[in-house]
């Protein structure tokens, strides 16, 4: 609609956004950079590409939470940029957003000043932030005579959270006396940890078993194979000739993560509490894998790209139905961290349910997760096709130079054939078909 309106007034406008393939974001880029003045561009749309040729940042959709406008801007305004950035952001004047947005620019400019941008802005990025500029927007529009003292109520929140989190903070708090218990967590490795619960949990779901004997691991696998002494975190070998080291590197852990186990619907869903969450965050949090597939990887020998590739995607939903991704990667984290404490099951219907709400969940959250996969995906098959026309140029060039007709004959048939095949390859490549995998759900809850 925007493009619509400047181009009917003469200006001539490009467009940008998650959904466009990369050469048409390349395009884009083009244009914009080249011949056309104004670009239209959604969040989305600027990531993964250099817009510091331009200067000039209009925002006129702006997004609740301040940070996400500075993110805006930075896409522009970063190191390299060789004119003064100019940002400009619309509004309606004397709207409810209006006033709400200007009281919290007033009040964090000073919350800024009194603890330093430097310690407020991961702060401003967190889910709680996220939540308490939310719901400040929320109850300003639906009491918009409470506009102001909604927006002075989070802010209050705000600098109680700020205060709290800086306070916490290890960089914050730095002190010339050692701590030996912030030394011995640096010296404990938190993921060799849950390799080792990962393995011993496996074996006994698989049949096997593991037992310790005299700080040592005997692992009985599941093919009847037997390994003893083992451990999984190098400080424990005593012995590096007999002991066997467990880690990452091993095949049979490596076959672990690979066959990452789906969360079906109607499994019972744990209701848990983790430690360091505060007691006012519940609701539904939920990993998947999202995954896209180019291709059979035993048939196609030729391409020299990945063929599949996948990343993870958490969300967490409050009992409101509201998404907040920032809190969801900070459960996520805890879970790294703390063993949750599980105080009963959801089961049956209530369980389909939740899975059906963590699907949709997923499933809208997801989509820039999958545009950043097919565009992997494309600029690494723009890379072969350039790759494979250098080689073939090559070794047609190569072929010329041989002297017997026959011999240069059956080489250029043989090379034609190996293009071919090549072609028909990269042809099934650029089919990429998506799948996403619910990996885990979990209810934060009390008992």
């Amino acid at each position: 609609m925007l493009k619509e309106f400047l181009e009917a007034r003469g200006f001539l406008v490009v467009l940008l956004n998650g959904s466009m393939s990369i050469d048409e974001r390349m395009e884009a880029q083009r244009e914009f950079c080249s011949e056309i003045p104004i670009m239209v561009s959604t969040d989305a749309g600027g990531e993964g590409l250099n817009l510091q040729f331009c200067h000039n940042v209009i925002n006129y959709d702006l997004p609740w939470n301040p940070m996400r406008i500075e993110q805006r801007i930075g896409r522009v305004d970063r190191i390299g940029q060789i004119k003064t950035v100019r940002a400009f952001n619309l509004i309606l004047q004397n709207s409810v957003e209006f006033r709400v947005r200007k009281v919290l620019e007033e009040k964090l400019a000073i919350i800024l000043r009194e603890f330093g941008v430097d310690k407020v802005s991961d702060v401003l990025d967190s889910s709680r932030a996220g939540a308490l500029f939310q719901n400040a927007f929320v109850n300003a529009i639906m009491e918009p005579s409470k506009a102001e003292s909604a927006a002075q109520q989070a802010l209050a929140d705000f600098k109680k959270v700020a205060h709290k989190e800086i306070v916490s903070s290890p960089i914050y708090g730095l002190s010339l006396t050692p701590d030996p218990s912030i030394s011995k967590n640096f010296r404990t490795n938190q993921l060799l940890y849950w390799v080792e619960r990962m393995t011993i949990s496996w074996l006994g779901i698989k049949g096997g078993d593991a037992h310790k004997r005299n700080d040592y691991w005997e692992m009985n696998w599941p093919d009847k194979k037997k390994d003893y002494p083992c451990t999984f975190f190098p400080s424990q070998m005593k012995d590096e000739r007999t002991c066997l080291l467990l880690t990452p590197e091993d095949e049979r852990i490596r076959k672990l993560f690979a066959r990452l186990p789906i969360f079906v619907k109607g499994s019972p869903i744990p209701i848990v509490s983790l430690k360091g969450l505060p007691d006012s965050i519940e609701g539904l949090w939920t990993l998947c894998e999202i995954q896209i597939q180019a291709g059979n990887t035993d048939q196609m020998k030729l391409l020299r790209v990945p063929l599949s590739r996948r990343s993870f995607l958490s969300v967490f939903i409050n009992n409101e139905g509201t998404i907040f991704l920032p809190t969801a990667q900070h459960i996520w984290d805890l879970l790294l961290s703390e063993m949750p404490q599980i105080h009963q099951y959801i089961e049956g219907k209530s369980a389909e349910n939740l899975w059906r709400t963590a699907w949709d969940a997923l499933e809208k959250s997801g989509s820039d997760i999958y545009q950043m996969l097919l565009r992997a995906q494309e600029e690494s098959l723009i890379r072969e096709e350039k790759r494979a026309s250098i080689a073939f140029s090559a070794r047609e060039k190569a072929i010329n130079a041989l002297g017997l007709p026959e011999v240069r004959n059956y080489r250029f048939a043989r090379l034609e054939e190996e293009k071919k095949r090549w072609q028909a390859e990269l042809a099934q490549a650029k089919k990429a078909v998506p799948e996403m995998n619910l990996l885990l759900i979990i209810v934060i809850g009390k008992e």
